[in-house]
């Protein structure tokens, strides 16, 4: 990387390169590229919101709110600032804080949809279940979401009954989302006489062959169907409906083979036998939270 010292410096060039930076986690040339250009170009919030970006990523939450801080200083119209440091006040345990900075970016940005995505996190922290519900729903409303769900002719289920119907269910988020949430297509199948169509990633369609369901691929067409729902807003229809939350459904049955193949394994070895889930997606932002150094 050239020395930024030794070159002209161009706000949306630095911009540029130091993004191309951070998708390719190279956080330390980025940080280092930005804080010489910052010195060098006076206000610009999209570098100081880069630099923010980068410590939350790595989880240097002080450094994150001062950046972020100083950015909204000079664009108070400033999306990305609110959602991350309302975020990093939350995973500071600083929960006034954290509900200050998201309220405050709902009265500049109002209903913005990223906002209310971020906030809803808290929400849930403070136990604002009904509230947080609500506002997690606004994650149908970013481009992502409207990409697919623009596509779909049938109706959205909030809650009507489903005997003799047929509902898609869309799964999101990661891999240990789906598998936790995916009990609420038990309980649907317990409550109604319905067809359920579970669209979920081929690496986890093996957890649901002895299921009833219809289990397609996202490269699957989408079969026709009555209804259409998200996998996490069926948590917030049950607990509309029935003010209770579904508790943990055991729907993945054993593979004897593989019980058989690591009992072999672990019996030849001596002392205490001890599983650590050490590492997650190593791909997913904010992995220092849930991840450690083996």
């Amino acid at each position: 990387m050239n020395n930024i010292n030794n070159i002209q410096i161009n706000e949306r060039e630095v911009s540029s390169l130091a993004l191309s930076l951070i998708n390719s986690k190279q956080y330390q040339k980025a940080e280092i590229l930005l804080l010489n250009a910052i010195k060098k170009i006076n206000k610009s919030h999209f570098l100081l919101n880069h630099l923010g970006y980068i410590y939350f990523e790595t989880g240097q939450l002080d450094k994150c709110i001062k950046y972020y801080d100083l950015s909204l200083k000079i664009e108070t119209n400033n999306r990305e600032a609110y959602c991350n440091l309302g975020t990093a006040y939350l995973f500071n345990n600083q929960y006034n804080l954290s509900k200050k900075v998201f309220e405050k970016g709902l009265k500049v940005l109002p209903n913005n949809e990223n906002i209310l995505v971020a906030y809803s996190q808290l929400l849930f922290a403070m136990k604002d279940i009904k509230k947080a519900f609500q506002a997690f729903e606004s994650r149908k409303k970013t481009q992502s979401y409207l990409a697919l769900l623009d596509q779909l002719k049938m109706k959205e289920w909030h809650g009507e009954d489903l005997n003799n119907k047929s509902i898609l269910i869309l799964s999101e988020q990661g891999i240990g989302d789906i598998i936790q949430f995916s009990r609420y297509l038990f309980e649907i199948q317990k409550k109604y006489s319905v067809k359920i169509i579970f669209k979920v990633r081929k690496k986890l369609h093996y957890l649901f062959k002895n299921s009833n369901f219809q289990i397609i691929g996202p490269d699957n067409a989408i079969p026709n169907a009555d209804y259409y729902q998200c996998l996490m807003t069926l948590p917030a229809i049950f607990f509309e409906l029935e003010n209770r939350l579904v508790p943990n459904y055991n729907f993945i049955q054993s593979n004897k083979k593989l019980v058989e193949y690591w009992k072999k394994k672990i019996d030849n070895l001596s002392g205490y036998k001890i599983g650590l889930c050490w590492q997650g997606d190593p791909n997913y932002g904010r992995d220092f939270m849930r991840s450690i150094p083996l």
